[in-house]
């Protein structure tokens, strides 16, 4: 389900948020419990968990937490512990929010980087529109191997012949369209993202990345990327992510939780 549909107008549900509530969500703004998997080049597949969690809100605004877990077959890991408030504006046509990350992720070379991360959407039923900034609160750490760029979900770490790996601050941002026609069908959304990221120890990086999105139903995500920098050759990617509605009210009523 996306974003906006959760909060659309459209849906008869919604007409009625005048109460506060603390954990117990509304069914417009459901807890969605969301694993999912991501191959790349070089047989390298990463795995995630991703937690969205509204805990209180009232009226058409509300606070959420969105912890995230990333391991790959590779040795490496990423811990993503997230917050931040959405709001429905333009008479409920349109989703603004902010949010703030403490990001940790740990290298192939055994290095542990942490980073703090800060972003804002604005979200309605044909656009989306996203952008982060990233700033690294660890310093470069030495290895043994030769020049790679890695790419986590939420940062970047670069690796140099000089032995080194550094966090790179930097920003990006995110534009996307639901297709019309197509989704009348079955949803599908094309974003293009543009990323900016700075080094101390070389060039810094530049690229994009265009990607799809397909929900074949609301509770799948398919999606395809390809990624394009400076510096790098080009990448593709595929993933599959699942959604799956978790009630807190249920929960503390001793029902099935994942019912809506």
């Amino acid at each position: 389900i996306s974003m906006y549909s959760l909060f659309s107008n459209e849906n008869p549900k919604n007409k009625d948020l005048s109460h506060a509530w603390f954990l117990t969500s509304p069914n417009e703004w459901p807890t969605m419990i969301r694993p999912g998997v991501r191959s790349g080049p070089h047989h390298r597949f990463s795995y995630y968990t991703d937690l969205f969690i509204p805990f209180i809100g009232k009226n058409n605004t509300f606070f959420f937490i969105n912890p995230k877990f990333v391991w790959d077959n590779k040795d490496a890991n990423e811990q993503n512990y997230g917050c931040g408030v959405r709001s429905l504006l333009l008479e409920n046509k349109l989703i603004f929010g902010s949010n703030f990350y403490y990001d940790i992720k740990l290298s192939t070379n055994n290095n542990r980087f942490r980073q703090i991360g800060f972003g804002l959407e604005a979200l309605s039923k044909w656009l989306d529109f996203r952008t982060n900034f990233y700033f690294p609160t660890s310093k470069k750490k030495y290895v043994n191997d030769n020049i790679s760029y890695k790419f986590g979900l939420r940062s970047l770490i670069r690796q140099t012949s000089s032995n080194f790996e550094e966090p790179l601050k930097g920003f990006d941002y995110e534009g996307g369209l639901l297709i019309p026609f197509i989704s009348k069908c079955i949803e599908t959304r094309a974003f293009f993202q543009g990323h900016h990221y700075y080094s101390k120890l070389g060039k810094d990086i530049n690229g994009f990345t265009g990607r799809l999105e397909i929900r074949p139903t609301p509770l799948i995500l398919l999606h395809a990327e390809w990624t394009k920098d400076n510096i790098y050759s080009s990448k593709g990617y595929v993933g599959l992510e699942i959604t799956i509605p978790f009630s807190f009210d249920n929960f503390f009523q001793k029902k099935n939780p994942f019912k809506r």
